[in-house]
């Protein structure tokens, strides 16, 4: 027979092992690089950029580069970095063009890390907006 005592020790330990679920599910500090595309809702073709992620906790940071699909044309690809936040399944963060290329402007990502996968939705101002997708590099 159960006692009071057995039945708090079992739901300790299935609360603690639920904690160490949740923490491994965390993005591990360190550095990662992404393959992906964003797309136009107005259908130009969708662009492929590489991203080097470095997480810190919940803060990511990192370096985008992508064709140069606009801008000056005096360069073959875009620049950019990233600041933003990751925490459990969400990710939040603002590409900022570095110039190159003409370009200085800052886009608005949120999404959603599923394992090596991270896929969602980008906007400048009010006006352009698009979806966006990348998978883990050598996954």
């Amino acid at each position: 027979m159960f006692k009071m005592s057995q039945m708090f020790v079992g739901s300790a330990v299935c609360a603690l092992a639920l904690m160490i679920a949740v923490a491994a599910s965390q993005a591990a500090d360190g550095t990662t690089t992404w393959k992906g595309s964003y797309a136009y809702v107005d259908g130009r073709p969708a662009v492929r950029f590489t991203l080097t992620l470095t997480t810190k906790g919940k803060t990511i940071s990192g370096r985008v580069v992508e064709p140069a699909t606009f801008g000056d044309g005096s360069s073959d690809n875009l620049i950019a970095n990233i600041t933003g936040t990751s925490f459990g399944y969400s990710v939040s963060f603002v590409k900022t063009y570095d110039g190159t290329g003409g370009q200085s402007h800052s886009v608005n990502y949120r999404g959603t890390i599923d394992g090596e996968t991270m896929y969602g939705f980008w906007q400048i101002g009010e006006q352009d907006v698009g979806a966006w997708y990348a998978t883990q590099s050598g996954k």
